[in-house]
């Protein structure tokens, strides 16, 4: 049985914000797991440079977890989808693009000052 892909929904500088997203999907019986979870914890500083904790479903799950999410979901006791909001969708499109675009300029200030540091060394010797 092949895996269905894994979508990131929303991402976290933070690692307990990223924790109380993550449990209040669980709950809800939707599987989801925080990808960079132990690298932040682990040098929290990465955070903006890697992207943040980034929060992922399933790509079935993914209209019923931003519906969770959102400040007011409209979900029956059954947990089935009353009525997607199309703004969620497009805040958090917009908000990955953002993540994108971020973790672009983090890898890139980290190579110059890779390259810096080394030209620095080399000229030392």
């Amino acid at each position: 049985m092949a895996e269905e892909k894994l979508i990131t929904i929303r991402t976290y500088s933070f690692h307990n914000e990223s924790l109380i997203d993550k449990a209040k999907l669980e709950s809800a019986g939707i599987e989801c797991m925080l990808a960079d979870e132990n690298t932040i914890l682990v040098q929290p500083f990465y955070s903006d440079t890697i992207g943040g904790i980034k929060l992922q479903v399933n790509e079935s799950d993914v209209e019923q977890a931003l519906l969770i999410l959102a400040d007011n979901p409209e979900i029956s006791e059954e947990n089935e989808i009353i009525e997607a909001p199309a703004e969620s969708m497009q805040e958090q499109s917009g908000a990955e693009s953002q993540d994108a675009k971020t973790y672009k300029w983090g890898c890139v200030s980290m190579i110059i000052i890779l390259i810096l540091a080394l030209a620095y060394i080399i000229i030392r010797r």
